[in-house]
């Protein structure tokens, strides 16, 4: 049985749950068991000690150390987080998961990275007009619950719009990046309204499939630092 020695002894107890299709390792040294395609596993563990638990998913993974004394049994949650936006990581774009991202907006509207956010404006500080931000790449959505947004400026204007919404389609399809796409985010499906600075998480959880994620403003300034999914 894998955790045993060969003699049969049982030092501790490891349980980790997981989401379903993980690969669940734990490492002490040279020693290492594995569960694959699971989503929940019990590790029967030859020493005590602290062990490393890692569990993976495609590009997702988490890891956590859990330090057994003899006889224990602990317990381990494993989750994924998969930023999309992240001001604070070298690559703010996030490019391997969101494609990187892309900004429109009105001829006197203005969309740009400010200290490393996404930024929307007017020219010149007029914010009574339409931007939009989104996403290259279109995201798999499926095995995530929630979706969090962390907006570190906002400036209330004329219509007081900002919005965070998902869609199937790119909302600016023209390679020049003159096209501006009248369409309202109320037209799409999942719309969450953003009405101050702070950190919004919403549930996902009824979303399979790829989407793409939009950040639309008419009548406010905002900044966003970071985007990101759990599951």
């Amino acid at each position: 049985m894998e955790g045993k020695t060969n003699a049969g002894f049982i030092m501790g107890v490891i349980n980790v749950s997981c989401p379903a299709g993980s690969t669940v390792t734990v490492t002490k040294g040279t020693m290492s068991f594995s569960r694959s395609n699971v989503s929940s596993a019990s590790f029967n563990l030859p020493s005590a000690g602290t062990w490393t638990v890692t569990g993976t998913k495609g590009s997702l993974s988490q890891t956590k150390s859990v330090t057994l004394v003899p006889g224990q049994t602990a317990s381990v949650s494993l989750s994924y987080r998969m930023y999309l936006f992240n001001s604070s990581a070298s690559d703010y774009y996030c490019t391997a998961n969101s494609g990187g991202w892309v900004g429109h907006h009105e001829p006197w509207a203005n969309t740009s990275i400010s200290n490393k956010c996404l930024h929307a404006t007017g020219r010149e500080g007029n914010q009574y007009l339409c931007a939009l931000w989104e996403d290259k790449a279109a995201v798999n959505f499926t095995d995530f619950s929630t979706i969090t947004v962390t907006v570190s400026e906002y400036t209330v204007g004329a219509f007081n719009r900002f919005e965070l919404y998902l869609s199937n389609t790119k909302e600016w399809d023209a390679p020049n990046g003159q096209k501006w796409s009248a369409a309202p985010p109320g037209s799409y499906t999942n719309v969450w309204d953003i009405s101050a600075k702070g950190t919004y998480t919403k549930s996902v959880s009824g979303v399979s499939g790829s989407r793409y994620v939009k950040l639309y403003k008419n009548g406010v300034i905002f900044s966003v630092s970071q985007i990101y999914l759990d599951t």
